[in-house]
Formats: structure tokens, sequence, C-alpha cells
């Protein structure tokens, strides 16, 4: 694996190497005397599953920080992402998509720091209080956000804890919602109070045209 890496796809980290190899991304790590410590396959299940994705409302999840800036993080990931701009009415917000954690990171239009970030339901470590929120229940997760924010709301599709920044959706299928996650959202204090969308505004933005009445 090691000798698919060449000078154009190996960025220096300070002695902490990100190859992406042909097949599998993978991390190079030596020592100050340029000495090979050690090749992790981050692309291996194992290694993600080992990554530690931990909700610290309003301060980041895992080494995310809210604080950080778009340049920040995108030269901090190890694993292959996209990135694109969200067009919401008059406003362009830079996301960042990483693949293998089934993670989109959400800016605010200057760049400087997060808005949200959202976990997809192939997402496979994501943890607040002890509890990983892909490996349980909706019901399950909805009873450890209960138990630090009694005032969440709750509807069919899912839940929202404005205390911990957490909403959490459910998966639809033919007989309704399920007992399986969709996606969770983790906001920003500054996410929370935007003012809500008007929503035939989002629809013209949409399709360019008013909203059918």
């Amino acid at each position: 694996m090691i000798s698919n890496c060449n000078i154009d796809n190996v960025v220096d980290f300070s002695f902490f190497f990100f190859c992406k190899a042909r097949y599998r991304p993978v991390v190079i790590s030596y020592d100050s005397g340029n000495k090979l410590l050690k090749v992790i396959d981050v692309g291996n299940d194992n290694y993600i599953k080992k990554l530690d994705m931990l909700i610290v409302p309003f301060i980041k999840v895992g080494e995310f920080s809210f604080e950080d800036d778009y340049n920040a993080i995108k030269n901090s990931i190890k694993f292959n992402f996209t990135e694109d701009i969200l067009k919401v009415i008059d406003k362009k917000y830079p996301r960042i998509y990483i693949e293998d954690l089934d993670l989109m990171i959400n800016f605010n239009e200057d760049f400087k720091s997060v808005r949200f970030f959202e976990f997809f339901k192939e997402a496979k470590e994501l943890t607040y209080k002890d509890v990983n929120f892909f490996s349980q229940s909706y019901r399950e997760v909805g009873k450890v956000i209960r138990e630090n924010d009694p005032n969440i709301i709750i509807n069919e599709s899912g839940l929202e804890s404005e205390k911990l920044g957490i909403t959490i959706s459910r998966i639809f299928k033919d007989k309704g919602y399920s007992d399986e996650i969709e996606s969770v959202l983790i906001a920003s204090q500054e996410y929370i109070s935007e003012e809500g969308i008007d929503l035939d505004d989002l629809y013209k933005s949409i399709t360019g045209e008013d909203f059918p009445t």
C-alpha cells in the first residue's frame, strides 16, 4: 500500500502524513528522525469505529470544533471528502461531506466557523453520555436526550433539544416512521438562534415559482 504513495498525494502534517492510496486511504506516521513508525488503514471499518466522535454540546464533535474555520477542518480530515456550496434563498453555505463518516459539515457563509454537523444513517460512531446513537434505537436514544433535557420537542418524525443543540430524525418506511435513526444534527448556538426560513421564500428559491395556494 505504501508503494502507491508518491510526492503528489502525500501531505505533510509535521511527521504525520496522509496518503490517498490506490485502494484505501492510509495514515503514515514518522518520528523526528524520519523513521517510519506505523501505517494505519483509516478506511478500515474497525478504525472508524475507534474514532471518538463524542458530542460536547456547542463546543465540538470528536476532533471538530464549532469554532474551527473551513480550512482548519479541511486540512485535518484523514478521509476522502467532497466540497460544495448549499444555496438557501440569498445565502451560500460552504459544506464538506466525509463519506466514511457519513458526515456533512455545514459552515457559516464567511467560512470562519461551523453552523452544524449532520451525521446520516451510515455513520458508525457518534456518542453522547456513553451512548452510541447509531448502535441504539431511536427510542433508547430519545430516553438519554430526555434525561438531559426534559423540554425536548417531539413530533412524529423525530425530536429536537435546543438545550443540547441536537435534532434527531427517524427513518420513514411504508407504514410510517420506524424506530431507526435517519440523521442526527448537532447545532451551534448561532444556528439555533437563526431566524426561521419563510417556507414560501424557500420554495421559490428552489423552484423559481411562487408557492401554490
